[in-house]
């Protein structure tokens, strides 16, 4: 029997897809964590997320989308009980940023400006009618101009018939076109999509009785930690880490959680722990959380569109600044697996 050019391809590409999803998740540097962290901060800076309702938070937290360290991340609306609201289930909005290797600029004496195209996954995303209270507007400015002209923003709402992709060039955002080190292998990636969707940051910045309320705005990241220790049987115990930032100017505040998951060798998640970072101590020191506000990290359960994550949290860790609350400095336990167990999220 012969075989022919076309099924050695595709044998050959399942093999490969399945030594992809088996590769074991690696050590970082610190350096490359860093990297990574600087890289997603710049973004996050980057961005506005807008909502014409102003009743509940709205969110926004970036992480890695792609082998190469392109962007991924997503914006929503927060769960919020009635009668504050009537719409309380999230609302969200699933985009990717990438950045696109330019050709030779026809002009040989000119350089061409990196491009970058905004895109959202409509799959992943809630889309609502034109003047629906919980539309989300996501803007990036890849200029470095403190001008923000409309006509030079990345663009993508949630509405159906609106923005859905926007290209753009700039170099606001030329401090991203380095690689921090080789490749993420596909459970790393994974890992960091399915945290985004269910890791949930919330800031207060208020005094007092204010701040029992979190702020409008939440900004949160997600990225690698430094360790990745074998597992009896294969696959690593990885660690990940998020990021609640403060709306500081250079985005240097934020309250750092380190999250380790047991990743089996199929990429599957399971066992895992949450654990704040200490308190910086020196104004250079990383690895660490620098805030001067009431912060809380929480892991919740996936749900579905038009549906309420449940109470309690999975797990939560919590930074006190303005009002005692209890925080837990150790590590606080849960299951991934059992978290992500009615989802199609357990493995890629």
């Amino acid at each position: 029997m012969k075989l022919t050019a076309s099924f050695l391809l595709s044998l050959l590409g399942l093999t490969q897809a399945m030594t992809a999803a088996a590769q074991p998740t690696h050590p970082f540097t610190l350096d490359e964590v860093h990297c990574d962290q600087d890289h997603l901060t710049t973004l996050l800076l980057h961005s506005e997320l807008l909502s014409p309702q102003q009743a509940k938070p709205i969110s926004l937290t970036w992480t890695f989308g792609s082998p190469e360290g392109d962007f991924t991340g997503l914006a929503h609306t927060d769960q919020w009980s009635p009668p504050t609201v009537s719409f309380n289930p999230e609302k969200h909005l699933w985009v990717s940023l990438n950045r696109q290797a330019m050709p030779l600029s026809r002009d040989p004496s000119k350089a061409l400006r990196p491009t970058y195209t905004l895109s959202r996954l409509a799959t992943a995303s809630d889309l609502l009618p034109p003047g629906n209270a919980e539309r989300l507007e996501l803007r990036i400015l890849p200029t470095s101009s403190e001008l923000r002209p409309i006509g030079s923003l990345l663009r993508v709402d949630n509405l159906v018939g609106g923005t859905g992709t926007t290209t753009k060039r700039g170099l606001g955002l030329a401090g991203l076109e380095g690689r921090c080190h080789a490749d993420f292998n596909v459970a790393d990636l994974h890992a960091m999509r399915v945290l985004t969707r269910i890791v949930r940051t919330y800031l207060y910045s208020g005094g007092g009785s204010s701040g029992e309320s979190p702020d409008y705005e939440q900004r949160a990241i997600v990225y690698r930690g430094p360790t990745a220790e074998p597992l009896n049987g294969g696959g690593a115990r990885t660690s990940f880490r998020v990021d609640a930032v403060d709306f500081g100017p250079d985005g240097r505040f934020h309250f750092s959680a380190e999250i380790l998951i047991d990743i089996g060798a199929d990429g599957s998640l399971g066992a895992a722990t949450i654990r704040p970072l200490p308190d910086c101590t020196t104004e250079d020191q990383r690895d660490c959380t620098r805030i001067e506000v009431t912060s809380e990290i929480f892991v919740t359960r996936p749900a579905a569109s038009g549906q309420n994550y449940p109470f309690p949290y999975e797990a939560s860790v919590c930074w006190p600044f303005f009002f005692p609350r209890s925080c837990l400095t150790d590590a606080v336990p849960f299951d991934l697996a059992e978290v992500l167990r009615d989802t199609a999220w357990v493995k890629p």
